[in-house]
């Protein structure tokens, strides 16, 4: 997403790169590294400690599971049904311009 984008940005910028992104030819400095540490390793890190806080609050029980599936089976099955429909409709309408 553009988030990321504009987050690694600024990182750069906080170390020298306000004007001019690096390229593989910017010589290798100690804050390049760093950024570049923290935005390869670091991010995704930070990422998956939220999702770990996030999921163990999450209210999510047996019952509530089972609900969830319900709902994604009604969706599947609708969604099943309408392209059902439209092949159908579809089919017909490739038999009808064949004819004379």
């Amino acid at each position: 997403s553009s988030l990321t984008t504009t987050f690694v940005s600024l990182m750069y910028a906080v170390v020298g790169f306000a004007v001019v992104q690096p390229t593989e030819n910017t010589p290798l400095s100690d804050g390049l590294l760093w950024v570049t540490l923290i935005a390869y390793c670091g991010m995704p890190i930070i990422g998956f400690l939220f999702n770990v806080v996030a999921m163990k609050f999450y209210p999510l029980t047996k019952e509530k599971m089972i609900e969830v599936q319900a709902g994604i089976a009604d969706i599947k099955a609708k969604h099943a049904a309408n392209m059902a429909d439209t092949a159908v409709a579809s089919e017909m309408a490739n038999e009808q311009s064949k004819l004379p």
